[in-house]
């Protein structure tokens, strides 16, 4: 997959065709995407059981699944950003590190966010 015409733009994945992402895909896995490609990475997966059946259906990703398949993809230095419920996630696959994590409350229904940073140091 050529992603090289995305360098100024978002490169978007989604399991739901109806988003019109530039890649329908699983973002557990990104294996037609070339290691090494992207300076940044986001995942933003749902956040509940019921909301990945009921809005995507699918079963919900697996936050491990997700960085790694985001590390494969990003270039070393690359800042990593993983959106979940309210859990602090401190598990990363090998050649990343958690460097911070924020709270976001979303209103008007003030439920919480977790913003997981992570810095690709080195190729796993």
């Amino acid at each position: 997959m050529d992603v090289s015409s995305s360098s100024s733009l978002p490169f978007t994945v989604d399991i739901n065709p109806r988003l019109n992402p530039d890649l329908v895909a699983d973002s557990q896995i990104l294996d037609c995407i070339p290691n090494g490609v992207f300076n940044r990475w986001m995942g933003d997966p749902p956040y509940n059981i019921s909301t990945a059946r009921d809005m995507y259906d699918t079963e919900l990703p697996s936050p491990i699944k997700l960085l790694k398949a985001g590390a494969r993809v990003c270039k070393v230095g690359s800042l990593m950003f993983l959106l979940l419920g309210p859990q602090n996630y401190q598990i990363h696959p090998k050649g990343v590190k958690r460097i911070g994590y924020i709270d976001i409350s979303v209103i008007p229904n003030n439920e919480i966010r977790c913003l997981n940073i992570y810095l690709k140091y080195e190729d796993a």
